[in-house]
Formats: structure tokens, sequence, C-alpha cells
């Protein structure tokens, strides 16, 4: 191993250690965090300071350059302690691998600047984008669920364009600034996540500049391969795989981290609380509790598996693909989008097992475990979450050689 090599590692681990110090801070913060809306100044401060935001950064501007199983360690270390917290730091913090997948190098120095960068993906077109006589573009509109938006930096989504000629095309990217937007204060109603900062924003007339502007599909861009003849900043795996495959990983690392602090809220529960039927004893002293308990274990223990080879899985893909190999084929990107699902449905009935045999004390309001719960329900419930079962389909035609598997490859 090399000297970078070794800094490298020690660098990401401490970036871990420092994630599962300041995760159990957040536990007792909770309330606050929630009737905000997002997490507090001090804890973004402490954030930033730990390199947090910087994970997945390229190290040419300060950044870790970190592969997506360190980013998911990162993210389910915070969740552990308030998955919202986590929700609001992984979706603000996650889009500079989408970022440097869609936009040139040579505009990386103008988007990263200093270093600090926050950009939420509200992936639905929402707003117009018009295209005006000297270059730049008009946008319009309101876009919600900007999750990471209350100390963002940037904006990444889609419009819908009105080119100079009147007519009207499909959605393109942008990338707007945080001078473009005001932030709506509508977040807070939801079931779940509500300290997630997932609040709205608006754009009146917002002047986005051409080359902030790209006429192509978020969802199917995928980069070149390198070049071996010229040097190129954009030399991370994490730059050249799926986006709604990441996505999906980064839920099921949020409700990876959520459920271990259930599973901590019920050990707990368990040596404090006793049993509702005869005999009547603590409930760690009861062999099904300790059953439910321990099974719940082993079912975590799988989905963490799961997860991590996952994000190997989907690392080696890129970075095969970047060095000139095999393609990563929209195939490959629905099978480990469906690996990700099916940790999230894991995550999910453990949730279940351990709600249906904690009683009634901890699905009070002010409770963690009821905080969990409905952190849980919103994020199995989310969009890219509900959609994953339809890619079963889509993996079954590019296997089978059906029409649409053919059509989509």
């Amino acid at each position: 191993m090399t000297n970078f090599e070794r800094n490298f590692e020690a660098a990401k681990d401490q970036l871990i250690t420092r994630a599962e110090e300041i995760a159990p801070t957040l536990v007792a913060r909770q309330a606050e965090t929630e009737a905000r809306g997002y997490y507090a100044e001090d804890t973004h401060e402490a954030f930033k300071a730990a390199g947090f935001y910087r994970t997945l950064l390229p190290p040419e501007f300060g950044g870790l350059g970190a592969d997506i199983e360190t980013y998911g360690r990162l993210v389910k270390a915070i969740a552990r302690g308030c998955p919202g917290s986590a929700w609001q730091l992984c979706l603000g913090s996650s889009h500079v691998t989408n970022v440097c997948r869609l936009f040139e190098p040579s505009l990386w120095p103008e988007i990263f600047g200093d270093g600090h960068f926050i950009c939420p993906l509200p992936a639905k077109p929402q707003g117009e984008i018009r295209q005006l006589e000297n270059g730049e573009w008009s946008l319009s509109g309101i876009y919600n669920y900007c999750s990471g938006v209350p100390y963002a930096t940037h904006l990444l989504s889609q419009a819908f364009p009105i080119y100079r000629d009147g007519s009207r095309g499909a959605p393109i990217v942008f990338l707007a600034r945080s001078k473009d937007w005001t932030r709506l204060d509508d977040w807070g109603n939801a079931f779940g996540m509500k300290g997630s900062g997932s609040f709205s924003v608006r754009f009146d007339d917002a002047r986005i500049p051409d080359r902030f502007v790209l006429q192509i599909d978020l969802l199917k861009f995928e980069p070149k391969p390198l070049d071996k003849d010229k040097p190129s900043l954009r030399t991370n795996p994490a730059y050249y795989g799926w986006f709604d495959s990441f996505a999906l990983f980064e839920l099921a690392s949020i409700g990876v981290g959520a459920i271990t602090g259930a599973l901590d809220e019920y050990a707990e529960l368990m040596r404090s609380r006793t049993t509702i039927w005869p005999p009547i004893t603590r409930r760690i002293e009861d062999s099904d509790y300790r059953r439910w308990y321990g099974r719940a274990l082993g079912r975590l223990a799988m989905a963490e598996a799961a997860l991590t080879n996952m994000a190997q899985q989907w690392t080696e893909a890129g970075r095969v693909y970047m060095l000139g190999g095999r393609p990563f084929t929209m195939a490959e990107n629905n099978r480990l989008l469906l690996l990700s699902g099916e940790v999230i449905d894991i995550v999910w009935e453990i949730m279940q097992t351990l709600w249906s045999t904690m009683g009634t004390y901890p699905a009070q309001s002010g409770q963690r475990m009821q905080r969990v719960f409905r952190d849980l329900a919103m994020l199995r419930n989310h969009g890219i979450a509900t959609a994953f079962d339809g890619r079963a389909r889509e993996l079954a035609d590019h296997l089978l050689g059906t029409a649409a598997g053919v059509q989509n490859s």
C-alpha cells in the first residue's frame, strides 16, 4: 500500500469515526429538528468541519473523492442518531456525483469554488426554462421536495424548455445557484422525515447561464470513458454510475441506519420495561423478546451485507466503464437498484416486527421509536422506493430478450 493509499484509508476511517461521535448527540435534538424542519446551524457547522459535505467531492477541490461504500457508511452512522438529519445531509451532499457526471471538468472550478458544495436534486421537472436571445435562460416555477436546501449552495434539476422560436421540447437539465431561488416555508406537515429540510423553492425569472443548461436526459446520460491520451479530473468511478441505482442506495443507507437506531431503542425498552402478560418480568429476561430482537439483528446484518456488496458492485462497474471496458448497462443498473430495494423492504419488515412487539408506550408522540417508524414509513413511500418494483419487469425483459428489454438496452 502506497503512502497515498494509507492516508486515504485513514481519512475515510476518521470521517466515519467523527460521524459515529456526532450521531448520538442528534438523538436528544430530534424534537427541535422536527419543529424547525431541518437540523440546526451548529449541527451544519459540525458536519462541515468534519468534512461530511466533501466526502464525494474531487480531491482537487478539497474533497475526499471517496467511493459510495464509504459514503453509505457515513449516512448510516448519522441516520442511527437522526434519520431526518441523515436525509438532509445525504440528499444535499451526494449529488456532487451527478454534477461531475453531467458537467465537463472545465466548469468544476466555477461550480465547486471554495470546496463547499451542497446541491439538492428534485428530479421531477416542475418549472419552465425559456431560452433568451443573449444566450442565458430564464427559469420560473416552484420545485417541491428539495431535500437539503436550507444550507444549499446549488440546485440541480430539470425543467420544460421553451426555445427562442417558441417551440417546446423534452425536459432539460439545469444547475442553479442559491441566489437564484427563494425558499418557501412549507415543510413539516408530512407524516415523517419532518426534520429532513425538504422545503420547496421558487424561481422567478432566474437567469441561468447557458453553460449550466444541458439538453440531455438526466436519468439516462452516461459520460464517455476516460481518454488515455488526455488528463481528466473525472477519475472517480462514482462519476460513471447510474443516477437512479445510486439514489436508491442512498435511501437504503438511511434506512439501515435508522433501523439500527430503532434496535438501539428496542434494547433499552427490553432493559427498562416489563412484559405485558404474566409471568411479569423484565423483557430482557423473556425468551420471546430476546428471540424477536435477535432475529431482527440477523436480518439487519443481512441488509448491511447486501448494501455493502451493492456499493462494491456498483463501483466496480463504474470503474471498468471509466477505463474503457464493458459498459455499465441499464440491465446492471436495474439489478443493483433492485438489490437496494430489497434492503429497504427488509428494513421495513424489521420495523414492523419491532412495532408489533414493543407495546403502546413507545408509540406515543415524542418517543424515539415513533419518530423512527414515521421516518421509515416516509422512506418506504418515497417515489424512488415505490417505483423500484417496476424495474423487476425491466430486468426480466433485458435478460429474456423481450421487446421492452431490447428497446431500453
